[in-house]
C-alpha cells in the first residue's frame, strides 16, 4: 500500500508564487497531498485556528523564504507563526531559503523593506 503524506507548504505570497507552485506540483507528482494557507476556506474558526489544524493534520511542513515578511497577525507574519507552530508541534520541517548571492538578482518588487528588519527574522528562526 502506498503511503500518502499531507505536506503543509508555507511561504509569503506575492514574491514566491512560482516557487510555491513548483513545490506543490512536486508534492502532487510524488503522490502526496499539499495544503497551506492558500487553501483557507470560510468557516467558524479564525484563519489562524484553521491553519493550526492543517499543520496538526500534516505529516511534514515545507517553508519557502525569500525577501518578504508577509501578511501579519498581531505584528507577526503568518509565515513565521506557521513555522514556529510546526516546530513546536514536532512536525518534521524542511526549509528552502533564498541564497544570499541570489538577492542581487531578485526583482525589486519581490523585496519588502521594513524598518525593523523583519524580513530577516524568519531565516534567523530557521
Amino acid at each position: 500500500m502506498d503511503v500518502k503524506y499531507q505536506i503543509f507548504v508555507s511561504s509569503t505570497y506575492a514574491d514566491l508564487v512560482d516557487e510555491k507552485r513548483s513545490v506543490i506540483e512536486a508534492v502532487l507528482n510524488l503522490g502526496h497531498i499539499p495544503v497551506g494557507m492558500a487553501a483557507f476556506q470560510a468557516s467558524d474558526d479564525t484563519q489562524w485556528d484553521y491553519i493550526k489544524r492543517r499543520i496538526d493534520d500534516s505529516d511534514y511542513y515545507v517553508l519557502i523564504v525569500a525577501e518578504r515578511y508577509g501578511s501579519e497577525l498581531k505584528g507577526k507574519s503568518y509565515t513565521q507563526m506557521e513555522y514556529g507552530y510546526a516546530v513546536a508541534q514536532g512536525v518534521p520541517t524542511v526549509a528552502f531559503l533564498l541564497e544570499g548571492g541570489a538577492r542581487k538578482t531578485w526583482a525589486a518588487e519581490k523585496v519588502e523593506v521594513r524598518e525593523k528588519g523583519q524580513t530577516r527574522e524568519i531565516p534567523k528562526a530557521v
